[in-house]
Parts: C-alpha cells; structure tokens; sequence
C-alpha cells in the first residue's frame, strides 16, 4: 500500500493530516495528526473488509438484509437511532428522515455532555469565531480546565499568552509544544470554578471588591489574568466538554460566554467550545435541519420534539425505552439489559455487530466512504475516500431503507 494522506478531522478540530501505509510484516501504519485521528483510522483500516450483509447471523444478499431491516424496524412501536458521531452530515440527515418516517427518536452519539453548551448558548448567545481565526489574531488565550496544544500545536499562536485553568485530575495535559512556555499559566483549584469565574468577570469589570472567590485561587493571580484578558487585543476562550461536566455545568457555561461578551465591550473577544470530537458538529446540525433541535430528537406526534429525559441513549438504550435499535456507526454502545431487536449499519467490529439481528455493512467515512463533516468550529471538511472496497455509503443504505419504510406505512 502506497501511503496515503488522509484530511478527516476524527478530534473535530484543526489537525494535520494522517499518513496511511504499509508497516513491516503487512500491518497497516498510521501516522501523523493527533491520538484521537490516529486510533480512528487505525480501527478503520484494521476492519474485515470481506465482510457482507448478514440476516440473523446467516450471510445474506444487500437487497435482503435491506428488506429484513426494515420490516423489523417498521413493526415496531418504539424505534431508536443512535450513533451517527463519525457519519458525513448527509448520512446524518437521511438518518433524521428515516427517525421522522417511523415515527420513532433519534440522538447523536457524544452529544449528552454538550448539554448545558447547548442551553448556555441558547440564553446568551456566544461571541464565536473560527479556530482559523483565533490561530490568527489571539494574543491571549484562556484555556479552561482542558490543553490541546500538544496534539494541536496550530490552535493557538505561538506567540499567544496563555492563561491556563489547569485540566481535571486525572487528565494529562501532555507537554507544551515548543515555543510555548506557558507564561502567566493560572493555577485555579478544581473544585472551585464557577466561584473562581465570577471572581475573574469581576476583576474583568472593574470591580476588586467582589474578585475574592471562596476557594483558594490567589488572588495576584487572579489580577493578573484579568488585566491580560482586558487588555488583549483579541482575546480568545476555549474549552471542552469536560470542562462543563457536573451540577453546575450549565452556570459554568453561561459564565465562560458571559465572560467573552464582557471582554468586547472593550476589545475583541471570542468564546470557542472544542465540542465533543468526530463529526457531533455536523450530526447535531444535520438533525437541527430536520428536527429542530440538535439532539435527542422523537417524531411521535405532530411535531417533532427534543427531550432528552425521553428521547436521549440514558432513556432509550440504558432505561429500555425503545423496542427496536437502528445503530448507525457507534463506537460505544451505553450499558443496557436485554437488547430489543436491533440493526447495525456501519464496520463489523462496531459494537452489537456479531449479535445484530440484521448486519448491513458500510463505507468508514474518512477510508472508503465520503461526505462532509463539520468541525467543531462549524467549518465544512470534505471527506473523501483513500481506498475502495466496494461498500455502499451510510447515506444511501439509510435512504434505501427509508423508502421501504415508507412503502411498508402506506
């Protein structure tokens, strides 16, 4: 095998590209881009490519499973898909569609823990920009309780001072890329972010008196990372989803997005969350487009509805909600009891495959499928294939059962 560069962005965002060759012995090598790109390709490329439809665990003919699928899924009375975190946005759509056609729901694998992104965004707004963008103008950037700059050593200037709310325990941050000292890192307890927050939109505004948290940040430190904030030409504010995980996660959220919108009343500032990897971009904003809402979508009345409580993986798959699965290139599947029927359309190493009542192999965007994905920034990445192995897109098996799901209604 020749090697081949791969453009997908498997982490969501700016990422070199990945290298794909041969390795001594006929393993299959990849290089380049970051861990998260790496392990992605490499479990693509590992997968059997000779591997057909099957109907209850018999080898079966395309046109036969596609039948057995929708059948299963038209009888039932509660269907649910799921996965669709590393499909192109078109796959993701017709899967919208096909959620709509059965009268049944539909959520994005990855997307729970953006939850309270979603809900901050929608209160306040969110003085965004580009990762492009950033890369270009930021002389400042906070990082919030994450660090990419090891695996994503393009996100930031490297001339940009950054201010660091160190990662969670537990989470290694990696070494600083070159040229990045780190200089006016903050160190902030963990515990204490959204009093460590307000302290520091306090300071940002002017107001001392009220910049003294609870916790035990100090308070110099505190200071000096306002004024940095306050007088940065262009100010940047990134964080990731695990930054905004636990009760308050929601007022941590609001309080990163108000802190940007405090920031240009005088400046210029952004707010970018790194969002949750893959393409979650582009499958939340593919269900949007169809449904309203980016995530844990059910079509079983008038009208489409988001409700997480009921129409999310937690209610569906974990709390036995639904009577049938369509799973759509999943990569974990959430813990569960006894499986209700259920379709696989994606690799035969994708969880659930081997015990799958109907198996409909296809095309791993990124290696031999296509399509466009979104990053985290909501920039479009074309995806286009390396290899060729004969499988069908997601798009057109999900369309192919939408219509006999459609003939079996009528």
């Amino acid at each position: 095998m020749p090697a081949t560069r791969v453009r997908v962005p498997f982490c969501g965002l700016p990422c070199p590209d990945l290298t794909l060759d041969e390795a001594p012995g006929g393993a299959v090598r990849v290089t380049g881009g970051c861990a998260a790109g790496r392990g992605a390709l490499a479990a693509l490329a590992a997968d059997d490519s000779s591997a057909g439809p099957r109907v209850a665990g018999r080898a079966a003919s395309l046109e036969e499973a596609l039948a057995a699928a929708a059948a299963l899924l038209a009888r039932a009375r509660s269907p649910f898909i799921y996965g669709l975190s590393r499909s192109p946005v078109g796959a993701a759509r017709e899967a919208a569609r096909l959620a709509q056609t059965l009268g049944g729901a539909i959520d994005v694998e990855g997307s729970a823990p953006l939850d309270a992104e979603i809900e901050a965004m929608a209160i306040h707004g969110l003085c965004a920009a580009t990762f492009g963008e950033v890369r270009s103008r930021a002389d400042v950037a906070l990082l919030w309780r994450c660090d990419p700059r090891a695996e994503h050593p393009a996100l930031l200037p490297p001339a940009a001072k950054v201010i660091l709310a160190p990662p969670r325990a537990g989470r290694a941050a990696g070494p600083v890329p070159a040229g990045d000292d780190g200089a006016g890192a903050l160190s902030l307890p963990e515990s204490d972010d959204l009093e460590i927050l307000l302290a520091l939109r306090a300071a940002v505004n002017g107001h001392p008196g009220l910049a003294r948290p609870a916790g035990t940040a100090p308070a110099g430190a505190l200071q000096e990372a306002a004024q940095a904030l306050r007088t940065a030409r262009y100010a940047a504010i990134l964080w990731d989803h695990e930054a905004i995980a636990g009760p308050v996660g929601l007022a941590v959220a609001s309080a990163l997005m108000l802190l940007a919108r405090d920031l240009n009343t005088g400046g210029r500032a952004a707010a970018r969350p790194l969002g949750a990897g893959g393409n979650v971009a582009g499958a939340m904003s593919a269900l949007l487009s169809v449904g309203g809402s980016p995530r844990a979508l059910g079509f079983h009345g008038d009208a489409p509805r988001s409700a997480p409580e009921s129409f999310s993986a937690a209610a569906m798959i974990e709390g036995g909600g639904a009577d049938a699965w369509l799973l759509v290139g999943v990569r974990d599947l959430p813990a569960h009891g006894t499986p209700p029927p259920c379709v696989v359309v994606g690799s035969p190493s994708s969880p659930a495959a081997d015990s799958a009542d109907v198996f409909l192999p296809a095309a791993a965007p990124g290696l031999d499928g296509e399509g466009l994905f979104l990053r985290a920034d909501g920039l479009p990445v074309p995806v286009r294939p390396v290899v060729s192995r004969g499988r069908m897109q997601e798009e057109a098996l999900l369309a192919a059962l939408r219509a006999r799901c459609a003939g079996s209604a009528a």
